[in-house]
């Protein structure tokens, strides 16, 4: 039975429209052509480019303008995602997706809708000594309960002892159960506070996500890696939903990603759209030739310069690497539950710094 849920992401000009371009590409492939999709703009930040908007309305994608308030108020622009969850959705479940995501398997959202809210855990940057993460306590019950006037250590102690780390490239959560609210005070929370700038710079939509998850046990579901796996631990034999890539050329330098990319571009430039925008495959052959790691066989997933200049002559010799864009090699099947619970940040005993459990 489909799932009632929306997809939804932030829009700009400039690279992220190349990679919302990608993004949708991707999902409307391993998704029902029904999977509403909303792409939200900022208001007075700039209007997409005529290719982008034509590409997004053929891919049935709706086109949201909202006002950016945490940006506007606290030179965040991070806070864009939680803006853009508070603008309401038709559906009982919604899913956030970062833009630098591309989705390489189907997601299964049904494993999700037993969560008021989930995200993954795969979390890194940060850093918080005991100290801070008393901090992150109060802080946390402060947010739970806004009239309290003083917070002892060991009620931020026990608090504390609650936090998980979380990333918040994807979220998922029930529209009507009040997280979008919640997360936008405390990520406002976070950025007025005295916690240290790494808790707030570029993080405190994540560190918000610690917060919500301190004020109770399993108050923030934890999803299975592949929901939103880093390209650093990808691998084309694991049945991953989403992949992380942080930034676009990252993807040229894994051949099974690469060909993705391109696969994606040729597909719908037969539609009269180019989804590499002022790069080609050229581009991305050359670049990814000239910055193979040391020690790194090179892997021709790209077609030859020769190939490229006769791009409408079929080539059976690459039947094989066109398939590489696939699942690829043997697959486990899925855990029984997306869900684990492998997210509490620990305290090193060598430098007393805390830092999420890594599965």
């Amino acid at each position: 039975m489909p799932i009632d849920v929306t997809a939804f992401f932030i829009v700009q000009p400039g690279s992220l429209s190349l990679r919302a371009r990608f993004l949708v590409a991707s999902l409307r492939e391993q998704t029902s052509d029904a999977l509403p999709l909303h792409a939200f703009l900022p208001r007075g930040r700039g209007q997409l480019d005529d290719a982008t908007i034509a590409f997004l309305r053929d891919m049935n994608v709706e086109i949201r303008e909202f006002e950016p308030q945490i940006w506007d108020r606290h030179s965040y622009a991070i806070g864009n995602k939680v803006d853009a969850a508070r603008q309401g959705f038709d559906s009982r479940f919604a899913i956030f997706l970062d833009t630098d995501i591309l989705a390489v398997g189907r997601p299964e959202f049904w494993r999700l809708t037993g969560h008021w809210t989930a995200a993954t855990t795969n979390f890194g940057g940060q850093e918080f000594d005991s100290d801070q993460l008393m901090k992150l306590g109060k802080e946390a019950l402060k947010l739970g309960s806004p009239m309290t006037d003083s917070i002892d250590d060991d009620r931020a102690l026990e608090a504390a002892q609650r936090i998980r780390s979380f990333n918040s490239g994807v979220v998922w959560f029930d529209v009507n159960g009040g997280f979008p609210e919640e997360w936008w005070r405390a990520t406002s929370a976070v950025l007025e506070s005295d916690l240290p700038d790494s808790a707030k710079r570029p993080f405190a939509d994540q560190t918000a996500l610690m917060l919500i998850s301190a004020q109770a046990e399993d108050r923030i579901g934890v999803l299975d890696w592949r929901w939103n796996r880093l390209i650093k631990g990808w691998r084309p034999d694991r049945r991953d939903v989403f992949v992380h890539y942080f930034r676009f050329p990252s993807l040229f330098l894994r051949p099974e990603l690469c060909r993705r990319i391109v696969d994606l571009h040729r597909r719908h430039a037969e539609n009269g759209h180019n989804l590499l925008g002022e790069l080609t495959v050229r581009d991305l052959y050359e670049f990814q030739n000239g910055a193979v790691r040391p020690g790194r066989e090179r892997l021709p997933v790209l077609p030859t310069a020769a190939e490229l200049a006769e791009p409408d002559e079929p080539n059976p010799r690459n039947e094989e690497a066109n398939e590489v864009g696939g699942a690829g090699g043997r697959t486990r099947p899925p855990p029984d539950d997306a869900v684990s619970r492998k997210a509490r940040p620990r305290v090193s005993r060598k430098s007393n710094a805390a830092r999420p459990v890594q599965s």
